[in-house]
């Protein structure tokens, strides 16, 4: 993947946990609600998404990292 898709990805899922967030804190009904279990399930799994993000390599990129000449 490159940079700039990377960027994307990470942006749109970072816009989905903040609405999942914001849904999990509206269900209790209580405007200063921390949302209960919801956001420490989602803010972790947001973590650990975007770092699989960012080291995951497609195949223009794990071809240019195996390069050996071949005697």
């Amino acid at each position: 993947m490159k940079n700039f898709s990377k960027i994307i990805i990470t942006f749109l899922l970072l816009l989905m946990a903040a609405i999942l967030a914001e849904i999990s804190r509206k269900a209790l009904g209580n405007k200063v609600s921390t949302g209960g279990l919801g956001p420490f399930i989602i803010y972790p799994a947001t973590i650990a998404a975007i770092i699989a993000i960012w080291k995951y390599k497609g195949k223009d990129e794990k071809d240019n990292d195996d390069f050996q000449l071949k005697k």
